[in-house]
């Protein structure tokens, strides 16, 4: 604020109708002056004011935008983590059924090896006994076993086949 004690000493002192205006004239200058500059300021914290304003609305709308954003992630995860639940379950569950698969075709191997194989002496076409370079009947064995059972064999083995390349693409 202007130092209004020395304005008023100066009108006060003034003899002068001259000295009274120019001293009346200082002063009000004077406080004039100081209520621009102060008008000046308030225009300058306004502005301030509303830019920090619009910068905290600014802020709470990325907040809520990041917020929003991060809640799809957690959702998107969490259905992830589902997917991943299920495919290991899936998984486990083709194990399973290549375990019991394969003991399947283990039992079936098992049973005809050990109630149909042979060993016997090996023959040609003509019946006649194959013989190895020094003159010894080759010995070898052989499964007899009915068509049912091969057929079955083989399609279970095709299966299994199926089962184990499906399981190498996942």
């Amino acid at each position: 604020m202007a130092a209004i004690s020395t304005y008023l000493s100066r009108i006060k002192s003034a003899v002068l109708g001259e000295e009274v205006r120019g001293s009346i004239h200082d002063a009000i200058k004077a406080i004039n002056d100081e209520n621009v500059t102060v008008l000046q300021n308030c225009t300058t914290a306004q502005n301030t004011a509303e830019t920090a304003r619009d910068g905290a609305v600014t802020a709470k709308k990325a907040a809520e935008i990041a917020k929003a954003d991060a809640d799809a992630a957690k959702k998107a995860a969490n259905v992830s983590e589902g997917n991943a639940a299920k495919s290991a379950q899936t998984a486990k569950t083709a194990e399973d059924n290549i375990d019991s698969k394969i003991a399947v075709v283990t039992e079936v191997k098992d049973n005809l090896m050990s109630s149909y194989q042979i060993t016997d002496n090996l023959l040609d076409s003509s019946g006649d006994t194959l013989q190895d370079s020094s003159g010894r009947n080759i010995i070898g064995k052989v499964v007899l076993a009915e068509a049912g059972n091969i057929e079955a064999l083989t399609k279970r083995v095709a299966s299994l086949e199926i089962i184990i390349k499906t399981m190498a693409t996942k």
